[in-house]
């Protein structure tokens, strides 16, 4: 994907560089680089639905929700990090089918096979 978005970025006049993250890919590290890109006003691109995740809820934009879709094999835009730090929880708000949802980071680490699938551009 960082290639194809870095070509096309090319062919368009812009510069773009994939910020590659720590190759150890721990809780800590994809907050760590979540906030980095988010703190760079850069949102952070996550594949999900490797594991057919299917209890999604998308908010749409006039405020309705759609219980059921499912997170199949795609990119999201992750457009916020929330911390909990009190109940030491981490979620991520993302943009996706023109609405948006909220996916767990331990859910995401523990179910997803591809969880080092986060990249965002510089």
């Amino acid at each position: 994907m960082a290639d194809g978005v870095e070509k096309y970025a090319s062919d368009k006049g812009v510069e773009l560089h994939a910020m590659k993250g720590s190759v150890l890919f721990t809780r800590e590290n994809i907050i760590d680089y979540i906030t980095e890109g988010l703190e760079k006003d850069s949102p952070v691109a996550m594949l999900i639905g490797t594991s057919g995740r299917s209890d999604v809820i998308i908010t749409n934009p006039d405020g309705s929700e759609s219980p059921d879709n499912s997170f199949k094999l795609h990119w999201v835009t992750i457009t916020e990090l929330e911390i909990d730090e009190f109940n030491d929880t981490a979620k991520v708000k993302v943009s996706s089918w023109g609405g948006w949802s909220k996916v767990d980071l331990d859910e995401y680490i523990q179910n997803e096979r591809l969880y080092e699938g986060l990249i965002y551009f510089d």
